[in-house]
This record gives C-alpha cells, sequence and structure tokens, in this order.
C-alpha cells in the first residue's frame, strides 16, 4: 500500500491514551510519580527548577505566545526571554529571523528562507519549493495526474503510477493494494495487501482496567461509562481526509512537509485548518480517559484565540508518536 501523509495526520489530536483509567491533576499538583496520573487540559508536567528530581516536577500551564520564559522553559522557542512560534517558514517563504525557517538547512537572509551556502534539500521537503519534494539530496517536480512517471512517490498525494503515467484511479473490492490506494468513496480500505469492506465495530461492555485491549482496534474502553467507543478515524476517513489536505496544500502553494501541517503559522495551516479541524470532530478520546487533552489540543490549533508558544508539531512528536496505527 502506498504510504503517505495518514499516519502523522490522523493523530494531530489524539493524546496517548493507555489502557488503565487516568487520575487527572490539577495546576500545581505534583506529577511524574504516577503513571497513572495525568496534567488535566492546558497543563503539562514540567520542571521550573534545575533540579532533576520529580519531587520538583509540577502540573504547570503551557505558555502563550508573548509570555516570559527562561532557559528552564522550552529552550528553543524562548527568544531574548519571550515565547514565539518558530520552525513555519519553508524555502523563499517570509521571514524575519533565522529561527522561522523550517529547517537548519534554511537561513532568513532578506526576508526570505534561503539555503545554506554548500547545503541540499537533505531529504527535507521545507527545503524546496511548495510544488517539489525532496529526493536524496536534491529536489524533484511532484508530479499530477496524467503526467509521466516512474515511481508512486512521484505523484501527488495519493495518486498512483498507472503504466508510467500519474493517476488517481481507486481500487475496487478484492484488488491488490500492496502500492495503490481502495476506493475509501465506497468504504474500502488495504489489510493484508488486499481491498476489503470496512464494517463499523460492535459496542460492547469492558473493563477499562484489563490487561489487554477489550475492544476493537479502533475503540477504547472508556472509564466513564465502561463501554467501547470508537476514538479513532477509520481507514476511510485517514485517506479522503489526506487527500483533501495534499490538494488544499499544493493549490495554496504551501509545502507538502506534514510537520509543518500542525504549526499555526505555516502557510498550509493558515490555508488548510478547516479541512484538519473539520476531520478532528470525528474522532477522539473522552475527556474522561485523557483529562481533556484531545479537546484542549483541538482547541489550540483550531481556536486561533489560544496561541500556544510551543509548536504544535514538536509536542505531538513527544507526546504521541510513539502509537502507530497500519491498515
Amino acid at each position: 500500500m502506498k504510504r503517505n501523509l495518514i499516519p502523522l495526520f490522523i493523530f494531530i489530536f489524539l493524546f496517548s491514551v493507555v489502557n488503565s483509567c487516568q487520575i487527572c491533576l490539577k495546576e500545581n499538583d505534583i506529577c511524574g510519580i504516577n503513571n497513572h496520573e495525568m496534567c488535566s487540559y492546558d497543563t503539562t508536567c514540567f520542571n521550573n527548577t534545575y533540579e532533576p528530581s520529580n519531587q520538583n516536577l509540577k502540573c504547570t500551564k503551557y505558555l502563550r505566545e508573548g509570555d516570559e520564559c527562561g532557559a528552564g522553559n522550552l529552550r528553543d522557542l524562548c527568544i531574548e526571554g519571550k515565547c514565539f512560534s518558530n520552525k513555519f517558514a519553508t524555502l523563499t517563504e517570509y521571514c524575519e529571523l533565522n529561527t522561522d525557517c523550517a529547517t537548519d538547512e534554511l537561513v532568513c537572509n532578506n526576508n526570505e528562507c534561503r539555503l545554506k551556502p554548500s547545503a541540499n534539500c537533505n531529504g527535507l521537503n521545507s527545503n524546496c519549493n511548495y510544488d517539489e519534494y525532496c529526493l536524496g539530496n536534491s529536489c524533484a517536480k511532484i508530479k499530477l495526474e496524467g503526467e509521466s512517471c516512474i515511481y508512486n512517490s512521484q505523484c501527488l498525494g495519493p495518486m498512483s503510477c498507472k503504466n508510467n503515467v500519474c493517476s488517481n484511479q481507486l481500487l475496487g473490492l478484492g484488488a491488490n493494494c500492496k502500492y495503490d490506494v481502495c476506493n475509501y468513496n465506497r468504504d474500502l480500505y488495504c489489510s493484508d495487501d488486499i481491498c476489503i469492506e470496512y464494517f463499523e465495530p460492535i459496542k460492547k461492555s469492558c473493563n477499562p482496567n484489563a490487561t489487554y485491549s477489550q475492544c476493537s482496534e479502533l475503540q477504547k474502553c472508556s472509564c466513564s461509562d465502561e463501554k467501547c467507543y470508537r476514538y479513532l478515524p477509520t481507514p476511510m476517513e485517514r485517506f479522503k481526509a489526506s487527500d483533501d489536505l495534499y490538494k488544499c496544500a499544493f493549490d495554496n502553494k504551501c509545502s507538502l512537509d506534514e510537520s509543518l501541517f500542525y504549526n499555526t503559522k505555516s502557510c498550509v495551516s493558515k490555508n488548510c485548518k478547516e479541512i484538519i479541524c473539520g476531520f478532528s470532530d470525528t474522532f477522539g478520546a473522552k475527556e474522561s480517559d485523557d483529562c481533556g487533552k484531545n479537546a484542549f489540543f483541538r482547541d489550540r490549533y483550531c481556536n486561533s484565540s489560544i496561541k500556544l508558544a510551543q509548536s504544535i508539531t514538536s509536542l505531538f512528536i513527544i507526546l504521541f508518536f510513539g502509537f502507530v496505527i497500519t491498515f
């Protein structure tokens, strides 16, 4: 099956949910001692001192953009004592500081992110123009539908290279999907390299503190009513949203680097946020299961009045990306 943005895109607002029920801590509560405790909503377990002791870890509110910060808070985002967003501008995009540029290969020169002398794209799409992708150390043009190709990776989004032409043709029931995409519009998804039909798992009673999951693959056992509920998107929802997001990014001349999709100052975030936020409303953990983290990160990204200093990308990498589901 062709790989694309989907593993990153689907977990944008998902907190790492564990099997056992969590004890939700409030601001200033001591944290980091019990694995079954979690800081609630807009707080994180943070050491405000320089002493490496769990006793100094407290549930602390995330700093907002413009808040004062020190060496102990979010070092990479603390600029001259204040919190700023960073790493949102790609090649040729507007910048004011070097920290605005998305990668270490870029530097802000005359208010434009440019490659450093002797630097190459180094495997990162952010170091290429919006209509290019990084192939090894060189930028190559993204192929659109009907254009010649050799590999699937050359084609935009979920398109496949069929007979040396980029094609948006989706596969039917029973087709081999090792390198291609099943017709998600007909509730088909790829399982063991074969397109099969998706059926919604049955809701049933469960024990949230069981040593193993008693729910289906996309479900979680709720701590509030001890019933299985779906907290992950279906494979079809993921492909459809990913396809829409690819097209939106390209049409708005935004880099297709997935690390920028959740940075509120990036081009793709500014132009395609409705797709991301609309998609996230269809799934997510209940507040009783993640102490409001899922709701907070959705609010943080979709509500422009909440401007956290910490970039959404770095935060999610730390919290979530040990958890990946592949279909």
